[in-house]
């Protein structure tokens, strides 16, 4: 005699999931989902860590001061005694620019995976 209850219980616990698994989709003001678009802009961007190194040309010494920035994003550091800095930025940089004064710019290109980038700054 216990397993029509058995059998009766299933169906009623499915139901009971189903019903479960609908009620985010309908507990919205409006019975509204969220769309598409306003899914995708809810990406994670992912970053990485660059260190840099800049030396002058003549000298070969560190060079200290130097302003490191990857764009888009602005992302920056400033060079220490050693003129290394390390910063994080986002994987979606395409370019490196070190910028001193009396040196100039020098612009290096970027890729999603390079963790180093370098430069070598001739006096002006």
């Amino acid at each position: 005699m216990k397993k029509p209850k058995l059998i009766i219980a299933i169906p009623l616990l499915t139901m009971l999931f189903i019903a479960y698994g609908c009620s985010d989709r309908i507990s919205s003001p409006n019975n509204e989902t969220p769309s598409d678009s306003e899914a995708e802009t809810s990406t994670t961007v992912h970053t990485r860590t660059l260190m840099s190194r800049v030396n002058d040309r003549e000298s070969l010494q560190p060079v200290k001061d130097v302003l490191v920035m990857s764009f888009p994003s602005r992302s920056k550091g400033i060079t220490n005694a050693e003129g290394t800095c390390s910063f994080e930025r986002p994987e979606t940089d395409t370019t490196v620019v070190f910028t001193k004064k009396g040196y100039g710019e020098v612009h290096a290109p970027l890729r999603p995976y390079d963790e180093m980038v370098g430069a070598v700054f001739d006096k002006q």
